[in-house]
């Protein structure tokens, strides 16, 4: 998470202040990766906390921290005993009121602090995974089968990281705006991924998976 913390605030200079809809500039990134990492229908980058109330249930509002390190979320426990799980959905100072994380974890492995303020919701265990397959329980080998050879291989962890993007040609009726917006930094229309798998001696064990798109080069 603080490699995702340093380069939001290497941004917000410029996209905090000066927020403008590139998604007309190029969608190419809206296909495979972003439909895979989606979850009861709710994707990163596209659906809102409302979204996920209407699916999850009600649920309180939790905020913390300033500026580049603020996130709002909402956060629910499904099952019970050691089955129990924790499943957040996050909206970060720069994700233009999307999701940009989803953080999912066993109950035993999070503070009571912060599970009081989790909700209960109707949703089963069994209806936690992502269209990719991904679920808690998968072992390493079944991780690498859906989401490939992982860029950091620990004994207990995999982190994966995606960098996708296009450059905005100067034909585009707003390259004008954008150039502007980027202080004068090649636009470009991208998003980034970060997935983070923890696991315990056989078995996946908490996923973070989180995005941000980007503008400026």
């Amino acid at each position: 998470m603080k490699k995702i913390a340093l380069h939001l605030i290497s941004l917000v200079s410029i996209i905090l202040f000066c927020f403008i809809d590139s998604s007309d500039a190029g969608n190419a990134f809206k296909g495979e990766l972003k439909e895979s990492l989606s979850i009861l229908g709710l994707s990163l980058g596209e659906s809102t906390l409302d979204n996920v109330e209407k699916v999850f249930g009600p649920s309180k509002l939790i905020e913390t921290g300033e500026a580049a390190l603020y996130e709002a979320k909402k956060c629910y426990v499904l099952g019970k005993g050691k089955d129990a799980v924790s499943i957040s959905f996050i909206v970060g100072e720069m994700g233009g009121g999307t999701l940009s994380a989803i953080r999912l974890y066993p109950v035993k492995d999070i503070s009571l602090f912060e599970i009081d303020d989790c909700a209960r919701t109707h949703v089963s265990n069994a209806e936690i995974f992502f269209e990719n397959g991904l679920k808690l329980g998968l072992t390493k080998d079944q991780v690498k089968k859906i989401l490939g050879l992982p860029q950091k291989e620990e004994k207990y962890a995999f982190e994966y990281h995606y960098d996708l993007k296009i450059t905005i040609p100067k034909s585009h009726d707003r390259y004008d705006e954008f150039i502007k917006c980027c202080a004068g930094v090649r636009p470009f229309s991208g998003e980034q991924w970060w997935i983070y798998a923890d696991f315990n001696l056989s078995s996946l064990n908490g996923l973070s998976i989180s995005h941000i798109a980007t503008l400026c080069e």
